[in-house]
């Protein structure tokens, strides 16, 4: 579609761009994930040894 518009160099260099962001974009989601996981078990933890203070501290930032 865009071959015809903007040209063959364009259009390829448009797709490696967007694989390359795609990648990155992957990288930041399971970074965040793994965060949030280990973020998540360490609020159980607190919770379950009673320090319910300290884990509404870590909950709300």
């Amino acid at each position: 579609m865009l071959d015809g518009i903007l040209g063959r160099g364009f259009t390829a260099k448009c797709k490696s761009l967007i694989k390359l962001t795609n990648r990155r974009i992957d990288v930041i989601r399971r970074k965040r994930r793994a965060t949030e996981k280990f973020l998540k078990k360490d609020i159980a933890d607190l919770l379950l040894n009673g320090l319910d203070i300290n884990a509404y501290g870590r909950a709300c930032g």
